[in-house]
């Protein structure tokens, strides 16, 4: 006999948008993206083969399959409270690009240290590496400042960086695809002002440093 393997995640959206009958306030319970929450319940619709929710413009219905089901993990999610959420969490497992560990950050960690009782382990890497990691549960969470939309994963903006120029010489964005840039990886925001390849890749922020204090020592 075959199964089909479901993630938890899909019931969560459902029994969230059934509760509320809405995608959106569903969404800000769960502290994901609107379009993530209608992804997993399609997700979910699809290995059922059946639709869960009537829709329309002003509102949304569970089916009849829809209630049934909802029932069902009503109580899987009371037992689950229950019996296993109480259990503390010994260690949370965090994967990070390289750089983004700023002072700040740490800091933010440490408080949650302190407040939570809880181990940290923080594994720097490329994020390719870290959501294949997250997708094998080696990892509990990724920062990184690429959006990820794929499968159950979803991404959650927590902030908006800006972006700095750094010259030893005075330079305005005009002139700026003349030089040759140092950029961090393919999906550097620099990238749109540089003609004719005219830049490095170094995806290693010591790198770059230590690169840029040869060209200039």
């Amino acid at each position: 006999m075959l199964y089909k393997i479901m993630d938890l995640q899909y019931f969560m959206a459902f029994y969230m948008v059934g509760k509320f009958k809405s995608f959106s306030k569903a969404a800000i319970e769960l502290a994901i993206t609107q379009a993530a929450v209608s992804r997993q319940i399609k997700l979910l619709e699809s290995s059922i083969g059946e639709d869960l929710f009537f829709r329309s413009s002003k509102s949304v219905e569970l089916t009849t399959r829809g209630r049934a089901l909802h029932n069902i993990v009503d109580k899987f999610i009371f037992d689950y409270k229950n019996n296993f959420e109480k259990q503390k969490i010994k260690k949370i497992r965090i994967g990070c690009i390289e750089g983004v560990l700023s002072k700040n950050l740490l800091n933010i960690i440490e408080k949650f240290k302190k407040k939570y009782n809880v181990g940290v382990e923080i594994k720097i890497n490329k994020t390719g590496i870290l959501i294949k990691s997250l997708e094998l549960n080696e990892l509990d969470f990724v920062i990184s400042n690429n959006e990820t939309q794929k499968g159950h994963l979803t991404s959650l903006e927590i902030l908006n960086e800006s972006f700095v120029f750094i010259s030893k010489k005075s330079i305005s964005l005009n002139k700026l695809s003349n030089e040759k840039l140092i950029l961090y990886s393919e999906n550097d925001e620099m990238k749109k002002y540089v003609k004719n390849f005219n830049y490095i890749i170094i995806n290693s922020f010591k790198s770059i440093i230590h690169y840029v204090c040869l060209l200039y020592t």
